[in-house]
């Protein structure tokens, strides 16, 4: 099972407790196949954070230097905005905000 060693990795468990896990699950609600949706939504929002952070990679080191990227970008503008609003410092005029 892809997802439960993928979900399993994510959350730092062991993968057959997973399956256990789905295994219950389904038995209890009479539906198969919830931790393979969970999976699923989530490389929808992995591939979507990608999509919007404009990168191609989902290496680990790859996606911290892009996040960290983006951030100095996003400070930028904040200080960029903070010059155009009355205040003694940029503390003041954060709170303006």
């Amino acid at each position: 099972m892809e997802a439960c060693k993928f979900l399993a990795r994510v959350l730092g468990v062991d993968h057959m407790a997973l399956e256990g896990l789905d295994a219950e699950m389904s038995k209890k609600t009479g539906r198969a196949g919830i931790l393979d949706k969970v999976y699923e939504e989530n490389v929808k929002i992995i591939a979507s954070t990608l999509e919007m952070l404009d990168s191609n990679s989902s290496s680990t080191s790859h996606v911290r230097g892009v996040l960290r990227k983006t951030i100095f970008d996003h400070e930028g503008q904040l200080f960029n905005a903070l010059q155009t609003i009355e205040g003694k410092n940029e503390f003041e005029k954060a709170a303006a905000l």
